[in-house]
């Protein structure tokens, strides 16, 4: 597992709430954070080699493994690539702005 620091700076202190956990879901590398509620990090990046072949299971489980350090969260944000299969974009999961205030919890459902 790799660390980048630098990032770090809110260690040590109270920080505001909700904390995100960031996820990026890439092809060569899991990448994960926690970021305060203005998106800046307050732990360092951890990173770990994407599994392959990825299949569910074998992913959650590496993910699970990867974000264990990181401590406490209210809330999960995951970015992954988007598979293209003939020219056209294959949505797995894909969010979607539905009607409602912004930033709540409903401002966006799985499409």
């Amino acid at each position: 597992m790799q660390k980048r620091s630098g990032a770090a700076a809110g260690r040590g202190r109270a920080t505001a709430r909700p904390r995100t956990l960031a996820i990026d879901v890439g092809g060569t590398g899991l990448k994960a954070s926690v970021l305060d509620p203005r998106g800046g990090m307050i732990t360092d990046r951890l990173r770990v080699a994407t599994p392959a072949p990825a299949p569910p299971k074998v992913l959650v489980d590496a993910l699970v493994g990867l974000v264990a350090p990181l401590g406490g969260f209210e809330r999960v944000s995951i970015g992954h690539r988007a598979r293209r299969q003939r020219r056209a974009r294959r949505r797995h999961g894909e969010c979607r702005p539905v009607p409602g205030p912004p930033n709540s919890p409903d401002a966006y459902r799985r499409g």
